[in-house]
């Protein structure tokens, strides 16, 4: 009797599975998406051992869906994208900059560009977006996301040093000077 009732368990639940599992398939197609990119250029540097930037995004606001990484790390005149899964219409806003190293020879670039994705549905359940980008508090549009890091060479930290060392030298010398010649007036 027992191996009626495990029969006729098993063949209800596979009869019943068979109904249930295409009403979840069907589901799954339902869901809009668009994989949304911004593009972002690194310009080259006069570093002889090579530079590597390293760009990072962040969303405004909680509403913004996240990127599928927050961070490029990008070779100088190199090209690299953010890719971000948006499943509903709306207006998403991120900052995009680049993090600052330690390298004492390099200026870091700090700009930060304030983009907005603009995504709209376009009938027949697809999705559509729009990047508007804006360089720190510039009104006028930015057409490409550019950072530029500034290296020094070592010949320019030398110059600067040697010049720093010889302005010290000559105020000393003239306080001393000055020094002479108020003592001999008195």
């Amino acid at each position: 009797m027992k191996a009626i009732r495990r029969f006729m368990c098993i063949v209800f639940c596979s009869i019943l599975s068979l109904f249930c599992l295409p009403c979840a398939i069907a589901h799954a197609d339902d869901i809009m998406t668009a994989e949304a990119e911004i593009p972002v250029s690194c310009l080259s540097t006069d570093d002889p051992e090579g530079h590597i930037y390293q760009i990072m995004i962040e969303p405004v606001n909680a509403d913004s869906p996240y990127p599928r990484s927050d961070t490029l790390q990008i070779s100088e005149s190199g090209n690299g994208k953010f890719q971000i899964d948006i499943t509903e219409p709306g207006t998403y806003s991120y900052i995009i900059y680049e993090k600052a190293g330690a390298d004492d020879k390099v200026s870091y670039d700090s700009n930060i560009y304030h983009v907005t994705l603009t995504v709209e549905n376009i009938g027949q359940d697809k999705l559509a977006y729009a990047v508007t980008a804006y360089r720190n508090d510039e009104t006028d549009k930015a057409h490409r996301l550019e950072f530029r890091d500034v290296v020094m060479s070592d010949e320019v930290t030398t110059t600067v040093t040697v010049s720093t060392t010889l302005l010290f030298m000559v105020l000393v010398c003239k306080l001393f000077w000055f020094e002479i010649f108020l003592g001999s007036i008195n």
